[in-house]
């Protein structure tokens, strides 16, 4: 079971915005029948449609790497494959975020932005609005973290432009900018 936490806490926070609080609590899902998965990773939910997406590894831990999509209040609704590039990957996406409009996933190949069908976006929204992106975002932070494993969106990051909070196993947490330099 996945308690669509972001962590424990001795006091939970209000979910916020796009990303979760420490130890906001959205929905308790029993991932593993639901999806048929026992590899869930990473997990973002939307504000705008209160739509929870959890990253997993394909089935049996070979690609193709998925997105599972569940409603505002736990019902499973379907499932995507991950962009082609994160196929690539192992694991495929560990973690993500979601910017009000796509879902923003890390692995070791990378930072991709992209719909719930995984068809990639080539702009991040951030205060400023809609800012272009190169797929995928790479720089200096993935050569010093090797995969992305926990990530977070900013909006307001950068004087508006966005940043992303990035990391790795016991790695300090970086941030960048939305070409991947810190």
């Amino acid at each position: 079971m996945l308690a669509l936490a972001a962590g424990a806490a001795a006091v939970a926070q209000e979910p916020t915005l796009d990303n979760a609080g420490y130890g906001c609590f959205y929905h308790d899902i029993e991932l593993d029948p639901e999806t048929g998965n026992s590899l869930h990773l990473g997990i973002a939910v939307a504000a705008s449609t209160g739509r929870t997406y959890v990253s997993a590894t394909g089935l049996g831990g070979v690609p193709p790497h998925l997105i599972y999509e569940f409603d505002q209040v736990g019902r499973f609704l379907g499932v995507s494959q991950q962009p082609a590039i994160q196929q690539e990957s192992s694991f495929g996406v560990r973690d993500m975020a979601h910017d009000g409009q796509s879902l923003i996933g890390g692995s070791d190949k990378g930072i991709s932005v992209f719909t719930a069908a995984g068809q990639l976006v080539n702009q991040v929204q951030a205060v400023n609005g809609a800012q272009s992106i190169v797929q995928p975002i790479r720089g200096p932070s993935l050569a010093q973290l090797g995969t992305i494993r926990a990530l977070a969106y900013d909006p307001q990051g950068n004087g508006g432009a966005g940043s992303l909070f990035v990391a790795n196993v016991s790695s300090p947490i970086l941030e960048i900018d939305l070409s991947g330099a810190l």
